[in-house]
């Protein structure tokens, strides 16, 4: 059977979830921006994997306490609402601020340049500028006053989630008198 319709069979999907890779051929010219488009789609393909295979939320450890009013994080790993994977290697601390009697410790994934090397500018020789090659994925643990799944939708750890980045809360402290209460929360 001959099909009339010569366009692609490519289910209706979103933007946000049709995956573009480059499909290579001799000869082809490649720049930046096609290195760049090659590492988005691998990218992006496991953040779509980590989101509905695995859910979001914590995945093991990050085990929350509070000394001396200082609050202490045990290293482990969550998946945000992105499918950014987060890792903490090492255990991280932070200062308890005094005042709400309700606060939220939360992890996030962030990016930040790294290992600048010198590049080439063919309109100054006489400076050669440099350019971020690398790009360091982290995490950062803080203390906030705001739930940040507050207007999540309902979305309960381990679903695919909202597809927005924002952190992922570890515990939330309640100051009573005398003592700190730690609820563990985003954990799937």
């Amino acid at each position: 059977m001959q099909r009339s319709n010569t366009r692609p069979l490519i289910a209706n999907m979103t933007s946000d979830n049709q995956l573009k890779r480059i499909k290579y051929q001799y000869g082809m010219v490649l720049s930046a921006a096609d290195f760049t488009a090659e590492q988005e789609y691998f990218l992006r393909k496991q953040r779509r994997h980590n989101r509905y295979l695995h859910g979001w939320g914590v995945v093991f450890g990050m085990s929350v306490s509070v000394v001396d009013g200082e609050v202490l994080v045990e290293p482990g790993m969550a998946i945000d609402c992105a499918g950014n994977e987060i890792f903490l290697e090492i255990r991280e601390k932070c200062n308890l601020p005094m005042g709400p009697s309700r606060l939220y410790v939360v992890v996030e994934h962030c990016e930040s340049d790294a290992d600048p090397i010198p590049v080439s500018n063919a309109d100054d020789v006489e400076q050669t500028p440099l350019a971020h090659s690398r790009v360091l994925e982290g995490a950062r643990v803080y203390v906030t006053d705001h739930d940040p799944i507050l207007d999540h939708g309902g979305m309960e750890p381990g679903s695919p989630g909202c597809n927005r980045k924002h952190p992922v809360p570890l515990a939330c402290v309640t100051i009573e008198p005398k003592e700190y209460r730690v609820i563990l929360c985003g954990r799937r």
